[in-house]
């Protein structure tokens, strides 16, 4: 398998959006943070450029200002949304070069991209990890290395998130990969936050670089078991989903859009459904909201009314339906059971359970009092 960062930071935030993405192949617009992410990193890609001399100030803003504008352009924003972008953009690179002019650095490489070979030992495939460095500097003073990943998000982590961060462990791998003759106790990592103008910094052991080859090895067979068992991707709902391209098929949030949704790839022509059931749906949430506010009388009549819920988004293979101030989420979870004849062999013989628990998949319908809008 070729995996990369991002790929397993996906998988980890959403493996259904790891499945869209990288199994199914799916494509989806790049949305405005994505857009004006590429156009700053572009930017300070050639602010480091020497050719021969190092590009001016303004010359790095006009390369921004092109290339964001020509990107943007297809994702049919309001101006007043797209000049704000472009002034931040402007904003970030003025105070990064007032504060790291280029000719103050020793830049090695820029955008290197890596590959590194991993053998898993449990079952001895090889697999592919790639990436992209942003920018690697050599510090003269002491012969040591540093890696640097420009964000543009506003969090900063702490230390110790910094210290567990996987991308830049991987970016380690990455450059001993490409240059093995590199002391790894000389090579430093930072994430140069550029809206606050501030660096995190940290520093990967021997030890550490093998727990993360480790735990990437553990992740791809985790993968590979769902995709030659063909279990289900399960969507992780979050707060990453207000810029996710997948929501009109996801089932967590299609039926949201039902109205809306065209001939795209994961999803049942709704239209040809019985019309009148789907418009049951909002209806039958805000009846379950009237009931459940009274007494236990009406437990019964709300066991009814979620079971209509529980096998209409059984039949449209759907895991979240909305009313107008409310919507149900089907929860998936898994329980390790005893396989009863096993266990009781197990009883028998030796006396240990634990070896004979299997997994068994169920689920249960939570309400949230929320209203969504599309």
């Amino acid at each position: 398998m070729r995996i990369s960062f991002s790929l397993l930071e996906t998988y980890k935030n959403c493996p259904l959006k790891f499945k869209y993405q990288q199994l199914d192949k799916i494509k989806t617009p790049k949305n405005i943070e994505a857009v004006f992410g590429n156009a700053i990193h572009s930017s300070l890609k050639k602010l480091f450029e020497r050719t021969p001399l190092f590009p001016s100030l303004d010359e790095v803003i006009d390369h921004f200002q092109n290339n964001f504008a020509e990107k943007v352009e297809s994702l049919n924003l309001e101006p007043d949304t797209i000049a704000a972008y472009t002034k931040e953009g402007i904003t970030l690179l003025k105070n990064f070069y007032k504060k790291n002019p280029p000719w103050n650095f020793n830049v090695v490489e820029l955008e290197s991209r890596f590959s590194v070979i991993l053998e898993d030992p449990e079952n001895k495939e090889t697999h592919i990890l790639a990436g992209i460095i942003d920018r690697i500097d050599k510090h003269e003073e002491n012969g040591a290395y540093e890696i640097i990943d420009y964000k543009t998000s506003k969090r900063m982590p702490s230390q110790d998130d910094t210290d567990k961060n996987l991308q830049l462990s991987i970016y380690n791998l990455g450059l001993l990969k490409k240059w093995p003759h590199l002391d790894p106790e000389k090579i430093k990592l930072s994430l140069y936050f550029l809206k606050h103008g501030e660096k995190a910094e940290t520093k990967r052991t021997k030890e550490d670089l093998e727990n993360t080859k480790t735990e990437i090895l553990k992740t791809i067979r985790e993968i590979e078991d769902l995709i030659k068992k063909e279990k289900e991707f399960i969507p992780t709902p979050s707060g990453l989903c207000d810029w996710c391209g997948y929501q009109k098929m996801c089932p967590m949030w299609r039926h949201l859009f039902q109205s809306q949704i065209s001939n795209l790839p994961a999803t049942r022509d709704l239209a040809q459904r019985d019309k009148s059931q789907k418009d049951q749906i909002p209806a039958l949430i805000n009846k379950y909201l009237e009931l459940d506010d009274q007494t236990s009388q009406n437990k019964r009549r709300l066991a009814e009314i979620k079971a209509q819920i529980d096998n209409f988004m059984s039949q449209e293979d759907i895991t979240r339906v909305f009313g107008e101030n409310a919507y149900f989420t089907r929860i998936s979870q898994e329980k390790e059971v005893f396989d009863s004849k096993k266990a009781q062999e197990a009883l028998k013989k030796m006396g240990k359970l634990k070896e004979f628990l299997k997994k068994r998949q169920f689920s249960t319908l939570r309400l949230t009092k929320k209203k969504i809008k599309p």
